[in-house]
């Protein structure tokens, strides 16, 4: 997070509200996809299931939700993005 604020920062000098907002919520989104992962994980591995096997059923099930959910965020918050409001744009 500090990576993109930094580089947001140098690009376009300042850093918005929305920004901030869209940080805060992208943090909450990775720190749910990394239990659900967790989760998946460490239930395979208590049923018995080896940990190869187990990481390649959690990236299988839980990876391909976690790709499909990102892709749709992003595509729903890209028209955001081309709004004349900066707040919006910024948001977007």
């Amino acid at each position: 997070m500090a990576l993109a604020f930094g580089l947001w920062g140098a690009l376009a000098g300042e850093i918005s509200f929305a920004a901030t907002v869209v940080a805060a919520l992208t943090y909450g989104i990775v720190v749910d996809d990394t239990v659900h992962v967790l989760a998946r994980f460490r239930r395979l591995r208590k049923a018995g299931v080896d940990a190869i096997e187990a990481v390649r059923d959690t990236y299988a099930t839980v990876g391909l939700a976690i790709v499909v959910t990102s892709l749709a965020l992003a595509i729903s918050f890209l028209p955001f993005a081309l709004s004349g409001f900066l707040v919006n744009r910024h948001f977007g």
